[in-house]
């Protein structure tokens, strides 16, 4: 147990709890390397005046190098780390919740009926598309069931995806060429899910970040970058910043459907995932929570960076003790607006990071190959 300091307890920002571990049922996440050091990402967003709680096994590791990298980029985060991410945490700090997703435990400490029931609601891919459907807007051709029971004699036009209804970083989401591999899906699925018909190769996919903000004490909402997604499979693997896509081909529908979510309760951080062929944008999924994308996009707005990428790497070493002058010749340099700032840290201990990679595509391609010359296998 990690005792709760004093400056902590005088603070005035939020307490960052942002561990993915109990969002999402069973072992979905399993696959996922490192992923119960996922809660450390926020520290790149947070302010001085936050706490950030974090899984235990990063004390092995500490936070002094992963602060100091911060403050030579120019980001001023939270001092104030602890580790320890339970809830009895959260209950003795005084402060607003920031989470990865709101659920029933985080309504339990900071209750908000209201967020809890729309979090869920859209954290369900099958409730997404009948809200879409609701509000006139376009998905893909998208056949939804309540279990594999219904499906008996339904046979689809491939290829498809198969997707469970609440899934994360492409866990339980299954592509299918023929109706041999469909069956093979089906079979691993428990519970809800939908048939969605596959795209065309040549569509973009996007994501669209929205969050609410407190100004002049009225609560409103704004909408964030607008980013291609780099899929390995059908997993996150990061995001490019600007997109190629023509926003207007995109945010006039996620706009509407944001304030419709925001006025029935939704709060905090949430995005959108937007397929788009052509001139015409298809809804896919509403992520209501932090995502793999929010994490790369809330530091590149706070160092104002114009052209950035954000990418997951596997790294030949386990701690930070070897990131010497040879990182800081490829660290961001807030004087030069370039360079590479290091988001998800903690996985470092599990021989993984993610890279906030900022510049031009030629500068971004040169300081990615350094890195991976230097730090990876």
């Amino acid at each position: 147990m990690t005792n709760i300091q004093p400056q902590a307890l005088a603070r005035s920002g939020n307490v960052h709890r942002h561990t993915v571990m109990d969002a999402y049922p069973g072992d979905m996440l399993d696959g996922v390397t490192g992923v119960h050091l996922y809660g450390a990402r926020v520290l790149a967003s947070t302010s001085p005046q936050d706490v950030v709680l974090v899984h235990s096994e990063v004390q092995s590791l500490g936070d002094v190098w992963i602060r100091e990298h911060y403050s030579r980029c120019g980001l001023q985060v939270s001092d104030q780390i602890i580790y320890d991410e339970s809830f009895d945490r959260v209950s003795e700090l005084d402060l607003p919740l920031s989470s990865f997703l709101f659920g029933a435990n985080e309504h339990a400490v900071r209750p908000n009926q209201l967020f809890a029931d729309q979090a869920e609601r859209m954290n369900n891919k099958n409730e997404f598309i009948r809200f879409c459907r609701e509000q006139g807007a376009p998905t893909p051709k998208t056949d939804l069931f309540a279990s594999v029971l219904e499906v008996e004699g339904f046979e689809p036009e491939f290829p498809v995806y198969v997707k469970g209804a609440v899934s994360a970083s492409g866990e339980h989401v299954f592509r299918c060429e023929d109706s041999e591999e469909y069956h093979k899906a089906l079979g691993q699925i428990s519970g809800e899910f939908q048939v969605q018909e596959a795209l065309p190769e040549d569509t973009i996919f996007c994501n669209i970040q929205y969050s609410s903000l407190l100004y002049n004490g009225t609560r409103n909402h704004k909408h964030g970058p607008l980013t291609r997604q780099q899929l390995s499979g059908n997993a996150h693997n990061g995001n490019v910043f600007p997109s190629g896509v023509d926003p207007d081909i995109v945010q006039p529908i996620t706009d509407k459907l944001s304030t419709a979510l925001f006025h029935q309760g939704l709060d905090g951080t949430w995005a959108f995932d937007v397929a788009v062929c052509g001139k015409q944008a298809y809804l896919i999924e509403c992520n209501p929570r932090w995502n793999g994308a929010s994490y790369f996009s809330k530091p590149a707005e706070l160092l104002n960076a114009k052209e950035w990428e954000g990418v997951n790497v596997t790294t030949s070493h386990n701690s930070f003790a070897f990131f010497g002058d040879s990182f800081r010749e490829l660290e961001y340099d807030p004087v030069h607006g370039t360079g590479i700032v290091i988001i998800n840290w903690a996985t470092v201990l599990h021989g993984k990071l993610g890279l906030l990679v900022v510049g031009d595509l030629e500068t971004r391609e040169r300081l990615l190959s350094e890195f991976k010359n230097r730090f990876c296998r």
